[in-house]
């Protein structure tokens, strides 16, 4: 049975929501900054979101406002199903529309790699560790002294590997802590776990590449 090559596909994912960002239509809104991709499932669709920042369009030295702009994607595919953005709720411009773009079809893993794949026990096991270290996450987050930097907002988990280590990572906005009534500042917590293991091996948050807070000396207990 064939299965889905998803490093491929949420590469062409990426291609499909950097093109829509191109062509999409802001009108009066103009874009001051924006961040990077995020990316969940359900109700049958994929969303790929990302923070925007806006101009003041009634000061030009005023804050920024905080929108966000969404690509979604029909299930296993890169075909664009729908664009928007939008601040608060409200929407921001408007999505021209299909770009005549023709998908690619669904990657799949060769043959090989297929029977190489996880047989049904393994995947219930691996879910089962996904789940733990979900728990895991959420307890080192709840337990991280952050040293005066308030957490306003987060956004969920999203999990990679890099040089061979599984890390969680979540979007921070933090309250200014020398001014509370400026901006909120954005930030990042991160999760490393040990190989195949729900066990952490370090966590720690980030502001502008600059370490904030600390992890208390013994590990919580999800």
């Amino acid at each position: 049975m064939s299965r889905i090559d998803w490093d491929k596909l949420n590469d062409l994912r990426r291609d499909a929501a950097d093109r829509e960002w191109d062509r999409y239509e802001f009108g009066n809104a103009i874009v001051d900054e924006k961040g990077g991709w995020e990316h969940m499932s359900g109700s049958g669709v994929t969303e790929w979101t990302r923070p925007v920042y806006f101009a003041n369009s009634e000061d030009e030295d005023g804050p920024t406002a905080r929108g966000y702009f969404t690509v979604v994607f029909l299930p296993e595919t890169n075909e664009v199903m729908d664009v928007y953005a939008g601040i608060d709720g409200n929407d921001v411009g408007q999505w021209p529309g299909p770009s005549g773009f023709v998908p690619a079809a669904t990657p799949l893993l060769p043959e090989d790699a297929v029977r190489a794949q996880l047989d049904q026990s393994a995947i219930a096991v691996a879910d089962e560790l996904a789940e733990r270290r979900s728990d895991a996450a959420d307890a080192e987050f709840d337990n991280y002294d952050f040293e005066g930097w308030e957490v306003e907002e987060t956004n969920g988990w999203e999990r990679t590997t890099e040089d061979g280590e599984t890390l969680w990572r979540r979007t921070v906005y933090f309250g200014n802590p020398s001014d509370p009534d400026a901006e909120s500042v954005r930030g990042d917590f991160t999760v490393i776990f040990a190989d195949g293991s729900d066990t952490v091996v370090t966590a720690y948050a980030g502001v502008n590449g600059n370490d904030i807070g600390q992890r208390p000396s013994a590990s919580p207990t999800p």
